[in-house]
């Protein structure tokens, strides 16, 4: 979270690993997903984050708004939700 976000991390514990599996044009892809769950330090987030990678981008979503975005794989949904007591 430091590398990515410039935030620590004050407490930080594992949930699950999530195995997505798609096609992106002729090419299998395989994706290996490890879900913690963390409280970051200082607890407000005052400037958005932002990535060095031009093809990631970070955003601060509510819990409550998650339902409209698209998150992948989507077998990540219950586990927000359980993690944040939604």
């Amino acid at each position: 979270m430091q590398e990515e976000l410039g935030r620590a991390v004050s407490e930080l514990v594992f949930v699950a690993i999530l195995q997505n599996v798609f096609d992106k044009g002729a090419t299998r892809i395989r994706e290996e997903m490890h879900v913690f769950a963390a409280k970051l330090f200082p607890i407000l987030q005052e400037i958005p984050p932002r990535s060095e990678e031009d093809w990631l981008t970070f955003r601060w979503i509510g819990i409550a708004d998650l339902a409209r975005e698209k998150l992948l794989p989507p077998a990540v949904y219950p586990l927000v939700h359980l993690i944040g007591g939604y």
